[in-house]
């Protein structure tokens, strides 16, 4: 295999945050203590951190009565804002200070999202797969804001840190179920239970959650469950908590449609299916043992697997090369036997769509191990943290693209009236070079220390630095199945290496209880995913799951008081 290097352009953030809290903020009668890292160790009285984290409890999760944690997040916590361009609940684009968080693969992502101490973006193209977080077992979220180097790579908006519950945290025994009614019909449904508790040294916690609804757009019934279980043991200076995670969803999100279909119907669909189907476990053994009183190390060692299937039915880019034979750009599209394929089928019907078919698995493992030291330093109070840590990622994915027609098209009706039903009926014939089938290695290891000294009772500084190491392999496989073919396979083939040392600097000054202020400087970077560099020659087009573009034009020809007639 020829080795292909590439030199990593980084994309650095660089924060400068200055803030006042109001004076008119209440005296705080408690401390509240707020995770700096990855790793859920001693934590920072929030007067001491240099950079915003807005906080929620479980609490404040239950009395939102949000369809979702995304809608909370956009509700409760500053600066977030959600796309609901696939009109799913659970599959909105999360915003923040400019970057995105979304679960289509492509997209260039730019938050990191942690669960008790696990990355969980995908490691094929760092999406995050909302469905997959049990909502209803979280116990706190932290959003880190900033280009944080604390929180590795990809960290250029912030990162969302989620911690669960324990036995310990939330005993006792809840159900609770609701839903929504369409006249007769139930249009949306959740059920939850709930259960934990502890002898003093052992505890147990469970929850089951299952989610389903119709949706209120035509065609876009979506359902999934999720279960998580945790093991745990306090006893002294020590803790362990083991937990399971399970969810297998089914959810459909069929994207956006034309302003002019939309003005006859908001509830009707352009194109349809638009499937995602995700089978994940992940399997996390953490714990925290205190050295002495002023020593405490911490860490997680942890195993996760996403299966996931989609199906995508589009419009379709070929065109008639006015021979009767479909083409693109000026050449002929062939099927996976080398034959030209016809813009019709023997019945005359058009060949006006595709599905876009692919399969990924994705498993990550690794560990992380962290030390945190409270001595104080020169007579002044100091908390000093170094930590590293590991993850890789192993992925199969294959793409193939399907010929198909819109099933109003195959049945002779007219595809421009609103409730036309645009969902694509498959032919059996594939253009294998649209296709693509490839395996995938990543592999990332890091090193970070930060550093807060108190100067006196009112000054405190921070200083921080990580190095990030990414190694990254792509391997093609199209031999392995006669739908997939591009033209030239060896230039999936890659090997790339990515590493830098992002540093941060923070200073607070405390007036008193009520009034502070903070500064900031930050770096963080990103490396580029699988995906990415799968996707970077054009001499060597990849597929995915989900369109960049919008659908083609819907063509009107019917006014409203037509359709409806």
């Amino acid at each position: 295999m020829n080795k292909i290097y590439s030199l990593l352009v980084s994309l650095v953030c660089i924060h400068y945050p200055l803030m006042v809290a109001s004076a008119e903020i209440q005296q705080r009668n408690t401390v509240e203590v707020i995770g700096t890292t990855p790793a859920h160790g001693v934590g920072l009285p929030e007067e001491l951190i240099p950079f915003n984290v807005p906080t929620a409890t479980y609490e404040d999760i239950e009395r939102s009565q949000s369809l979702g944690l995304t809608d909370f997040m956009n509700r409760n916590l500053g600066s977030i804002t959600i796309n609901d361009a696939q009109n799913n609940p659970l599959q909105s684009d999360v915003q923040y200070r400019g970057y995105t968080l979304s679960p289509l693969l492509g997209l260039p992502q730019g938050l990191a999202v942690y669960q008790n101490g696990i990355r969980i973006n995908e490691p094929f193209g760092d999406s995050m797969n909302w469905d997959l977080v049990p909502e209803a077992s979280i116990s706190g979220i932290n959003l880190i804001g900033g280009a944080n180097p604390i929180f590795g790579l990809n960290t250029l908006g912030g990162a969302l840190s989620i911690t669960t519950k324990t036995g310990f945290s939330h005993p006792g025994h809840q159900f609770e179920s609701y839903g929504g009614l369409d006249g007769n019909n139930l249009e949306r449904y959740v059920n939850t239970i709930e259960s934990g508790g502890n002898n003093g040294k052992w505890g147990y916690y469970l929850t089951a959650n299952y989610f389903d609804e119709d949706g209120w757009r035509d065609a876009s019934p979506s359902d999934a469950y999720t279960i998580f279980s945790a093991l745990s043991y306090r006893h002294g200076d020590t803790t362990i908590d083991i937990t399971l995670n399970h969810a297998d969803t089914n959810l459909i999100g069929n994207g956006a449609s034309p302003i002019e279909l939309l003005a006859l119907d908001r509830a009707a669909v352009f194109t349809s299916p638009d499937i995602t189907e995700n089978k994940m476990t992940m399997l996390n053994l953490s714990g925290t043992q205190w050295i002495k009183e002023t020593i405490q190390l911490s860490g997680n060692i942890f195993y996760r697997k996403n299966e996931t299937d989609s199906f995508n039915g589009d419009g379709s880019e070929f065109e008639d090369d006015g021979t009767g034979d479909l083409e693109e750009d000026g050449d002929d599209v062939e099927d996976q036997f080398g034959n030209g394929i016809s813009s019709t089928n023997a019945n005359g019907t058009t060949r006006d769509a595709i599905n876009n078919i692919s399969i990924r698995e994705q498993e990550g493992f690794g560990a992380n191990i962290q030390a945190t030291i409270l001595n104080d330093l020169m007579g002044h109070e100091n908390q000093f943290i170094f930590g590293t840590g590991y993850q890789q990622g192993l992925i199969a994915h294959q793409a193939v693209v399907e010929i198909a027609s819109l099933a109003c098209t195959f049945r002779g009706e007219n595809c421009n009236l609103a409730n036309a039903d645009r969902g694509t009926i498959g032919t059996g014939i594939f253009v294998p070079e649209e296709g693509t089938s490839v395996r995938a290695h990543n592999r990332t290891w890091s090193a970070y220390v930060t550093d807060t000294f108190t100067v006196n009772e009112n000054l405190s500084v921070t200083a921080s630095a990580r190095y990030n190491n990414t190694h990254i392999v792509l391997g093609d496989r199209t031999e392995q199945s006669t739908l997939v073919g591009p033209d030239n396979p060896q230039l999936l083939n890659g090997e790339h290496d990515f590493h830098r040392i992002n540093p941060a600097f923070g200073l607070t000054y405390n007036f008193n209880n009520s009034n502070g202020l903070y500064a900031s400087y930050s770096e963080s970077s990103r490396a580029p995913t699988p995906i990415e560099l799968l996707c970077a020659d054009q001499s060597a087009p990849c597929s995915l799951p989900n369109a960049f573009l919008a659908d083609p034009p819907f063509c009107l020809l019917y006014t409203s008081d037509a359709a409806d007639g």
